[in-house]
């Protein structure tokens, strides 16, 4: 199911160098969630611990060190760690059951763990989907080109990646929607968020930084600063690269407290995932104008559980009055005719000490400790 140490997410390799440089010896432990109701993952437990042991035989391949040799923003000496890196699943993932499902837990320095959530996650997706569902290339293949058609229809201002690597159907579907989008729609489809195929189809892979780094900040820094911290050691890493900030770990109306003038020029724009769309659009377009900042000059990427007509509609709103694009996942790599599993890994405590995630969506509030959620709810609430 995973077929390259490559077949990942770029800002789990951006962020694992921000890790070796920054943070080498810290711990982390992350948790597996099922949002998806009534659904059982036990009958798949043997197929996803043999798929787990798989990840151990991979390594970096001479054409994939020259390939992240060839990105600017990835560091040699990083590339040269990661050519020694193996993973190590029989150490770092347990999977046992619990509440009638399954319960996974991985633990270990961040430094060896950061990688594992994607390729995990794609491989329960993958065991479920095509068990529930035989692969039928024509159904997957007749509603790609329906999208195919539908972008062809928004003219080339319309801008959109693949972002669907860790629910996808399976690994053949990534392959073939990327292949697909990549040939038809030249000027539409900016890239993947997975680093092997963009490696295979020479296009661009995007990606910045996911919730862990500022959860984990809220360890690794006093709280009161700890976003704006980590915002800091990132733009000192990448020095003008990755400039997109994810706006939404403990909601972005906290967000926009600590984005303040300098870190709003500092960063390229926003990436907006949970909550309402063109709530945030609107709520960024005033922060920059209070700014003094022209929203023009800035982007914003929507990435919230988009299919194409919502993009569209986002697209049409805003176009005018700040630059967008969309990051676009299991509506393009697990649309083929069955509702596709809602799985995520969240990191849940940094050197022992809990951190959460709050998001724009209430319900989508996660820590393992109850008490600390609760308690940073409390806190943002009174300074926001």
């Amino acid at each position: 199911m995973i077929y390259s140490m490559l077949d990942n997410d770029l800002y789990k390799y951006t962020m694992q160098q921000l890790v070796l440089h920054n943070f080498p010896n810290t711990k982390v432990e992350y948790d597996l969630s099922i949002r998806s109701k009534n659904v059982d993952l036990r009958p798949f437990r043997q197929q996803i611990e043999r798929e787990l042991i798989e990840l151990s035989s991979f390594q970096l391949q001479p054409e994939e060190i020259s390939y992240l040799k060839s990105i600017r923003f990835i560091s040699d000496d990083y590339v040269e760690w990661l050519s020694n890196f193996r993973f190590n699943p029989q150490k770092h993932i347990s999977i046992s059951e619990r509440n009638d499902n399954l319960f996974l837990i991985i633990r270990g320095d961040w430094l060896h763990t950061i990688l594992y959530e994607v390729p995990v996650l794609a491989i329960i997706s993958e065991a479920y989907s095509t068990y529930q569902q035989s692969m039928q290339p024509k159904t997957c293949t007749e509603l790609l080109n329906a999208k195919v058609e539908f972008v062809k229809s928004l003219g080339p201002e319309f801008k959109f990646a693949d972002f669907g690597t860790r629910r996808r159907f399976s690994y053949m579907i990534q392959d073939h929607v990327v292949e697909t989008l990549s040939r038809e729609l030249p000027s539409n489809f900016v890239g993947t968020s997975n680093v092997h195929f963009a490696m295979k189809y020479g296009v661009k892979t995007v990606g910045t930084m996911a919730h862990e780094i500022l959860q984990c900040s809220q360890a690794l820094f006093p709280l009161p600063t700890h976003q704006k911290d980590m915002f800091y050691r990132w733009s000192r890493e990448f020095v003008g690269d990755l400039g997109y900030a994810l706006s939404d770990t403990l909601g972005s109306d906290y967000f926009l407290k600590d984005f303040t003038l300098d870190l709003a020029k500092l960063f390229d724009g926003t990436r907006q995932d949970s909550g309402d769309p063109f709530e945030y659009g609107e709520k960024i377009i005033r922060h920059y104008e209070r700014l003094g900042i022209n929203p023009k000059s800035k982007y914003v990427v929507f990435s919230d559980a988009l299919d194409l007509g919502r993009a569209r509609d986002l697209f049409n709103y805003f176009k005018d009055r700040i630059n967008v694009s969309f990051g676009i996942g299991t509506f393009l790599t697990n649309d083929c005719g069955i509702a596709p599993l809602s799985i995520v890994i969240k990191v849940q405590n940094c050197n022992g000490i809990p951190v959460v995630k709050l998001s724009d969506n209430p319900e989508k509030a996660m820590g393992r400790d109850k008490n600390y959620l609760e308690f940073i709810k409390s806190y943002v609430k009174s300074i926001t």
